[in-house]
């Protein structure tokens, strides 16, 4: 009975050098190599919290002057009372598009495309 107690007692005190090196040259670098990635990936998201800061910044920035932009022509628009304040109060402020058959369209576009290839040649 002696002898199975003294291998109990050498195979714990094996057991405590190999935790003892397994912790110094396993343990401890595997560790360190998770807790720089972690950290790394701690510095990435605070990135990314920034970067969304600035944007959302940037949006804001951009609405507000589109916003004052839109103030600004709304104030430089003519009233209605204004347009219709003219001499002649028959004269209608819309335009009306003038009606163009189709083979007056193609004349269009064939003058069109003549005088621009006689200026394109002009200019070599």
């Amino acid at each position: 009975m002696e002898l199975i107690n003294a291998t109990l007692f050498v195979q714990g005190i094996h057991f405590l050098i190999a935790y003892g090196v397994l912790k110094k040259m396993v343990f401890a670098p595997a560790v360190s190599v998770v807790q720089r990635e972690q950290a790394e990936q701690d510095r990435e998201l605070r990135g990314i919290e920034q970067a969304l800061l600035d944007v959302q910044a940037s949006e804001k920035q951009n609405k507000d002057i589109w916003q004052e932009c839109h103030q600004r022509v709304a104030e430089k628009i003519p009233s209605q009372k204004k347009r219709q304040s003219f001499i002649f109060k028959g004269i209608s402020l819309e335009l009306v598009p003038p009606h163009i058959t189709d083979t007056e369209l193609a004349d269009l576009k064939k003058d069109l495309s003549k005088t621009i290839v006689r200026l394109v040649d002009h200019v070599e």
